[in-house]
């Protein structure tokens, strides 16, 4: 876990990650040939159990086609 913070009651977990791509179907290719989510995912079962609520998940990937990009990590509850 890269940060950790709670606003309005609400916990969340952001992981940065410096991969480069180049598009939003280079963004899912990477996503498919890491474990980037399923690590994502144990940050949440983590931070759920320690914290009683589960958080929000967010990837935030340093080098996208434009700069930062940031995305939700569905599935996690």
């Amino acid at each position: 876990i890269d940060v950790l913070f709670v606003r309005a009651g609400r916990w969340t977990v952001v992981d940065f990650k410096s991969d480069h791509f180049q598009d939003a179907a280079g963004l899912e290719r990477l996503l498919a040939a890491t474990d980037y989510l399923a690590q994502a995912r144990r940050y949440a079962a983590a931070v759920r159990q320690l914290a009683g609520q589960p958080p929000t998940i967010l990837l935030c990937l340093l080098n996208g086609p434009d700069g930062v990009v940031v995305r939700p990590v569905d599935g996690q509850n």
